[in-house]
């Protein structure tokens, strides 16, 4: 009967590492915020034409966030944000001398909007916001989504965040 016993409580000791498991794979974003949260993000903001954009901001103001991100080469880079606020709010960004493109997701990974900037030829050091179709939106999503994938497993910049061709 002790046995029996023992065998019934080691079979339970590890369901929750498993259920864990599963929330993650069901979450694919959630231990990249976590880490980011509690020591590898670092503080920084969204700026408030982009918080307002993507629906993050009612009033023109900043949202703060916890950071990671990663130069791609001298004139692109790409980002994580956790917003400090609200966990639930991620927004993954890859920036360039010429274009901006924002996408807010979840822990989840589901794309909920997309912001595109595009530089101004008249005035060289301005951003103005620009309609991209859903369907590229999801398809740069997709790349971007599995570079930061590919990052949560090392916290290393991955082959995968080669996106030059945007």
């Amino acid at each position: 009967m002790r046995g029996v016993v023992v065998t019934i409580l080691l079979a339970f000791s590890t369901f929750p590492a498993s259920s864990q498991q599963a929330k993650n794979a069901v979450k694919p974003f959630a231990k990249l915020a976590e880490r980011a949260l509690h020591g590898e993000g670092h503080d920084a903001h969204l700026p408030p034409n982009i918080s307002h954009e993507l629906g993050l901001a009612s009033k023109l103001g900043v949202v703060n966030v916890k950071q990671i991100a990663f130069p791609l080469n001298q004139k692109e880079a790409i980002g994580f944000n956790v917003c400090i606020q609200n966990h639930r709010d991620i927004v993954i960004f890859w920036i360039s001398d010429t274009a901006w493109t924002y996408y807010l997701t979840s822990p989840e990974g589901v794309l909920r909007k997309t912001a595109h900037f595009e530089k101004s030829s008249a005035e060289p050091a301005e951003f103005y916001p620009q309609k991209i179709s859903g369907s590229l939106a999801r398809d740069r999503f997709k790349k971007e989504k599995q570079c930061w994938l590919d990052v949560a497993k090392t916290l290393r910049l991955a082959p995968a965040c080669n996106l030059a061709e945007k």
